[in-house]
């Protein structure tokens, strides 16, 4: 799956469920995104969320498009990824993002409840957006303290959720200490 944006401040292509690690590779560049909904992605995984926590320039396509409007461009995308739209939701995966308003690249928000493929290595490249305030790993059965451990460098983080992974531990949520600024922590 090959799709071109060039630039949206919002972006929702929730229930697509022919979205996966491609198409997070490619949203990657949109560096003026201030929201992406990706519910119910059921293809997204570590090497995905690795995509998202590279810098743009890391990944490797060609922009010439001019740039047009983040409707135009959901519905543009919208046939490119395919709706897919599964109503059972099983092994759907609510994910979204927000980028801080005229910071470029730099992420804020990002939610990945019910993204059953991430497992540590997925935490561990979270562990590299360093400019996160919240993230939500709900419902998330592969990540383990070893990947909870990897969240504590995230020291802007004010917002967190592990509700319902399983395999974390009081220790995992211990190694979150350093999370200072963490007002709100779901487990």
């Amino acid at each position: 799956m090959l799709f071109r944006l060039c630039c949206a401040a919002d972006l929702d292509l929730q229930h697509c469920s022919r979205v996966g690690d491609e198409g997070l590779r490619a949203l990657a560049h949109l560096t003026s995104l201030v929201t992406l909904r990706l519910n119910g992605c059921v293809h997204v995984s570590d090497a995905g969320v690795g995509f998202l926590a590279s810098p743009p320039h890391a990944c490797s396509t060609s922009s010439s498009a001019a740039s047009p409007s983040g409707a135009a461009m959901a519905a543009a995308a919208a046939p490119a990824m395919g709706d897919g739209a599964g109503a059972d939701g099983a092994g759907g995966g609510d994910v979204a993002i927000q980028r801080a308003p005229g910071g470029g690249s730099r992420l804020l928000t990002l939610q990945l409840d019910k993204c059953i493929r991430l497992t540590d290595a997925a935490a561990h490249s979270l562990g590299r957006m360093t400019s996160l305030t919240s993230l939500r790993l709900a419902r998330c059965p592969e990540v383990t303290d070893a990947g909870v451990r990897c969240l504590a460098r995230l020291t802007r983080l004010s917002t967190l959720s592990l509700a319902h992974c399983g395999r974390v531990t009081e220790g995992g949520i211990g190694a979150l200490a350093p999370l200072t600024a963490l007002v709100s922590l779901e487990i």
